[in-house]
């Protein structure tokens, strides 16, 4: 599980991840429209600000913008804004028939996953062992990005565990926080649940990654960014 507030970088995260591990995956982008996820994807692969990617959306050279996504042929898109499990297990059926193999599957986000009758929070619990029988079945890896409360008022530090909505922090394997920080230019995460590791259910043991937000591109060390920087600075 991924959790953040809305806005909180669950979904840059998700979805760089996406980009950079190149192993067949399934997207369920139930959150973000297709859009939004186009032009994102086309920042992350260019390196060009989503501003100039939405500008040539908006021109002749859009099939251009098309074309260079389609160089992420690794990863199969859904925009279904309200699946339910079963449209969830078809997708995942019919990608591992063409593909052969699925490693990765994320779900963004819980929320909009269609459940059945019942309250609300027993849904989501009930979704979450779902999937942990889907990750089981398929051996894939399965993100499920949720949300947290914002009445801790620290929106730039990784939440605790405690914070996750829906009391369905007891199901992953492992959980990670997160914490856009744009003004900083930077990411905080933190591991509040791991079964096999260290973490810290507090959220205040993280770490922090550079990101250049205009790219929605993250980078490991700050190094790393600025040599990014210094080579569109000849470009």
């Amino acid at each position: 599980m991924i959790a953040a507030p809305p806005n909180g970088g669950k979904s840059l995260l998700a979805l760089w991840y996406a980009m950079q591990a190149k192993v067949p995956t399934l997207y369920i982008s139930a959150d973000t429209d297709q859009t939004t996820t186009l032009v994102r994807s086309a920042a992350m692969l260019s390196g060009r600000t989503c501003a100039d990617i939405e500008a040539q959306l908006n021109s002749e050279a859009a099939p251009l913008v098309e074309d260079l996504v389609l160089e992420a042929d690794h990863i199969a898109f859904s925009f279904d804004p309200s699946p339910s499990l079963e449209d969830v297990e078809a997708e995942v059926t019919a990608i591992v028939e063409v593909w052969g193999d699925l490693d990765l599957i994320i779900i963004d986000n819980l929320m909009n996953v269609a459940g059945g009758s019942g309250e609300e929070w027993a849904v989501m619990r009930d979704l979450i062992r779902q999937f942990h029988h889907v990750a089981r079945v398929t051996e894939a890896a399965v993100w499920v990005l949720h949300h947290t409360s914002e009445s801790e008022g620290k929106p730039d530090v990784p939440a605790a565990r405690r914070a996750i909505q829906g009391k369905v922090a007891q199901f992953p394997e492992q959980i990670l926080t997160v914490a856009a920080r744009p003004t900083r230019g930077e990411i905080a995460v933190a591991c509040v649940k791991n079964r096999h590791g260290p973490h810290d259910p507090t959220g205040s043991t993280f770490a922090t990654f550079p990101v250049d937000y205009d790219r929605m591109t993250i980078y490991n060390t700050l190094a790393d960014k600025q040599r990014a920087d210094q080579w569109r600075s000849y470009q």
